[in-house]
């Protein structure tokens, strides 16, 4: 139904509930179905503020999973500009409207927003590789496309941040991260690259990790173990120019998920950032070996934690959840408080590269 007919209906359809002739609630449905056919037809910012009044941006994510509509995405993603959009519908209106694809689109294919220059609006791309983490591009909010090419660790992690505002009055609207996998069989039977995609927007994740290539070694005891290695990308904040890289000082212990083994969560160590200064400054310990780890100031401050066989058999490609638990104890310890508001628990889930040899 054109968006002309259903503006008729609803006025018909008010008049009579008015008469009494029709139940408020069958009304209200009415209304928001119009409301939604304005919104596929085009940018409608009238529209936007009568859903927003009428409490129905679930039923328009709702209309959105189903439908795809491109129109309504554009709609929803105004709407998530200005901070009043969140969970699946947010991520479903960016997926439609933004979508990544494995291989590089040609630069006629690539879809720019042409306001998001004048609204302050920039897509910032990162990757993680190997033992290092990039700044792919920088540009205004657009579809993108990702570039399978992997090292000998077979596996990327890409990161996107859609950012809106300058300065002190920028925020985070979306964030997304992309694993690209290689899962590919020399025999010919695997099915080669795989993508997974998680919406990382209302993580409360301020040190933001990614794994590094794991090493194989020889604990004291003579029993064999991986190193997980991990390292920070840093916040979205640093590509703010001005802008402090952390609300407050955080302090973690952190765990290795052993739900799928049945067992309690193996505490690898602790992590902490002292917001003092502009940058933070890292700690870390190891809880198997118990040592403190050095140099975590330098570059995207490389932390190992220690995992012995006995306690977790870890294979390439394999997803791994860590859990993050506030640790106020452990930022005591190093001399500054942390927070409750503003150190919270989390967890994320990880792709583990292929253990250099």
């Amino acid at each position: 139904m054109s968006k002309r007919r259903w503006i008729v209906l609803a006025l018909g359809l008010g008049a009579l509930g008015t008469l009494g002739g029709m139940a408020p609630w069958a009304y209200r449905r009415i209304h928001v179905e119009a409301l939604l056919a304005r919104l596929e037809e085009g940018p409608d910012e009238s529209a936007r503020k009568e859903i927003l009044a009428e409490r129905a941006l679930g039923l328009a994510g709702e209309r959105l999973l189903v439908t795809r509509d491109p129109e309504l995405a554009r709609n929803l993603v105004e709407i998530a500009g200005e901070g009043l959009l969140q969970g699946p519908s947010r991520r479903a209106a960016f997926d439609v409207l933004y979508p990544v694809q494995l291989a590089l689109p040609k630069s006629a294919e690539t879809v720019l927003d042409p306001t998001s220059r004048l609204k302050g609006r920039q897509l910032v791309s990162v990757k993680a590789q190997e033992s290092n983490w990039e700044l792919v591009k920088v540009e205004p909010w657009c579809d993108s496309g990702i570039a399978p090419v992997l090292g000998p660790g077979r596996l990327a992690e890409h990161v996107q941040y859609f950012i809106a505002g300058e300065g002190d009055n920028a925020r985070l609207v979306f964030q997304r991260a992309l694993f690209v996998l290689d899962d590919f069989d020399p025999t010919g039977n695997g099915p080669g690259f795989r993508t997974v995609e998680q919406d990382l927007t209302a993580v409360p994740d301020p040190i933001n990790l990614y794994l590094r290539r794991p090493r194989r070694v020889i604990l004291p005891s003579g029993e064999s173990a991986l190193e997980l290695r991990v390292a920070s990308m840093g916040t979205w904040r640093q590509f703010i120019p001005g802008r402090r890289l952390y609300d407050g000082s955080v302090a973690y212990k952190v765990f290795l998920d052993r739900s799928g083994e049945r067992k309690e969560p193996f505490l690898l160590g602790r992590v902490a950032v002292s917001a003092a200064r502009g940058a933070g400054k890292w700690f870390a310990e190891d809880d198997v070996l118990g040592k403190k780890l050095e140099n975590l100031d330098r570059g995207s401050h490389w932390i190992d934690w220690t995992v012995p066989e006995s306690s977790a058999r870890l294979h390439s490609l394999q997803k791994l959840r860590l859990l993050f638990r506030p640790a106020p104890s452990y930022a005591q310890e190093l001399g500054f408080e942390v927070s409750a508001t503003n150190c919270l628990p989390f967890e994320r889930e990880y792709y583990l590269p292929e253990p250099e040899r």
